[in-house]
């Protein structure tokens, strides 16, 4: 598929970059900025073993209402990703030492995309037979459950899940094609699924990024050119259908990252990002809007000659991601709703998620950071 901001490549290609040296809220918006000068550094794992270099590398993917925040960590320099749990207070002060969940293999790769209010973890994980496969911890401390993949397929990844236990991800099928579905995990732990999302053309690729409450999904879909098509799908209580999203003129790829749960009274808002192939070859974050009757209203969050994209958007329509500096440095970045915008971290950086209380994790050079923003 194309390279867009999943959350499993960023991780991935994060890690190697440097490890090689190269909810419910106020719904009133408030003028960005940054209560946290600085940003808490969200630790790596320690293994306490002298013998071992120290840990270097952490990156946070997700955080809840509860500021459990879960993603991907070293226990030594240069060892393998762990998933990881971490806490927060609503300062964004660590509360708990950062904890290595289990892996399906020991010492074997996973990571930790996203987390619900109940702390239910989804990710994916090497399993014994080298497949990659969507994974479900009950908790911080629990065991890893294997989710099914599409019959045929070798690799597949959960990237989100909703306080009822709707999962949605990519599995892929016999033909070797990506295709986005969903699971879902029942109060007592049972796993059925994976479902296929509809409204993929044969021989098109689909990945679902993001589910609220909703049960509306985010994603994208890509067709047999490589062009990349924003889609939401909206769930009527029974089935789901995919509803294209509008591409600002002079782009010609588009992916959505992750939508809100708004009030009954307001839109949806969904954000991800666009890009050009032509010779700006530029990324811009971009915010869709769509009304009760459907309704689309794109917005282009992105500086004219910048890149940028938004990986996460909450209740209150604050988003969260990155936008490029004058020298192509990305810059961990908030934009407020509907059009504020305020940088958080100054240095290299990229925002990947958002809560309610408005606590923002992401990637500050080869660490991981949380920060307030409001």
């Amino acid at each position: 598929m194309c390279n867009h901001y999943k959350k499993l490549l960023i991780l991935i290609a994060a890690a190697t970059l440097f490890l090689s040296g190269c909810g419910s809220s106020n719904n009133s918006p408030a003028a960005p900025g940054v209560t946290n000068p600085v940003g808490i550094t969200v630790a790596p794992i320690d293994d306490n073993n002298s013998a071992t270099p120290p840990a270097v590398f952490a990156v946070p993917a997700a955080i809840n209402d509860s500021n459990q925040i879960v993603g991907s960590a070293e226990a030594e320099a240069g060892g393998v990703l762990k998933p990881t749990f971490w806490l927060v207070d609503d300062e964004g002060a660590a509360t708990v030492s950062p904890t290595a969940m289990v892996t399906v293999v020991v010492d074997g790769f996973a990571a930790a995309h996203d987390i619900n209010a109940a702390g239910v973890i989804v990710g994916n994980a090497a399993n014994i037979d080298t497949s990659l496969r969507a994974v479900v911890w009950g908790d911080k401390d629990a065991a890893p459950a294997l989710l099914n993949n599409l019959a045929g397929g070798f690799f597949a990844a959960a990237y989100g899940i909703n306080d009822t236990g709707r999962i949605v991800g990519t599995s892929e099928n016999i033909d070797g094609l990506l295709q986005a579905v969903r699971w879902q995990r029942a109060v007592d732990g049972t796993l059925t699924g994976p479902s296929l999302l509809p409204g993929v053309p044969a021989g098109w690729e689909a990945e679902a990024n993001a589910v609220n409450a909703d049960n509306h999904v985010a994603g994208e879909l890509v067709d047999a050119a490589g062009i990349s098509h924003a889609v939401v799908w909206k769930w009527d209580g029974v089935s789901y259908t995919a509803l294209n999203l509008t591409v600002p003129v002079g782009f010609d790829h588009a992916v959505a990252l992750d939508l809100n749960s708004p009030a009954p009274d307001q839109p949806l808002l969904v954000v991800g990002e666009v890009s050009d192939d032509g010779l700006s070859g530029l990324t811009h974050a971009v915010r869709w809007s769509i009304d009760a009757g459907n309704n689309i209203t794109v917005t282009d969050l992105g500086t004219t000659d910048r890149s940028s994209s938004a990986s996460a958007v909450n209740n209150a329509g604050r988003a969260a991601g990155w936008e490029n500096n004058a020298s192509a440095v990305s810059l961990a970045t908030s934009w407020n709703n509907p059009t504020g915008k305020a940088t958080l971290i100054a240095t290299d950086s990229q925002a990947f998620d958002i809560n309610n209380n408005n606590l923002v994790v992401g990637r500050s050079a080869s660490q991981g950071f949380v920060k307030l923003a409001n």
